[in-house]
């Protein structure tokens, strides 16, 4: 499957902020464009709106590497990659 290079952004940064603020993880969309327009450990440098992250959040969803999660008593929903599952081989590993 070819990812655009947004959606390698987007999955990339759901995967690292998971491991290293897995407190904040999943995302919400706000936090995910702050993710992907960060300045800091990124090459190279980009500037996402809402539109590009939204897009691509609906073609990773329709791909299959990503989903809404919506908790109760939280205000927004956020995205959660679905990497591990997409990637299991037949035998269940990864």
């Amino acid at each position: 499957m070819e990812l655009t290079s947004e959606e390698g952004r987007v999955l990339g940064c759901l995967v690292e902020k998971q491991l290293t603020t897995p407190q904040l993880y999943p995302l919400t969309e706000s936090a995910l464009i702050a993710a992907c327009n960060q300045s800091t450990n990124r090459n190279p440098v980009v500037v996402y709106d809402v539109s590009t992250v939204r897009i691509t959040t609906r073609g990773l969803r329709e791909k299959g590497l990503l989903r809404m999660v919506h908790r109760a008593g939280e205000r927004s929903d956020k995205h959660q990659h679905l990497l591990d599952s997409s990637l299991r081989t037949r035998d269940g590993i990864i």
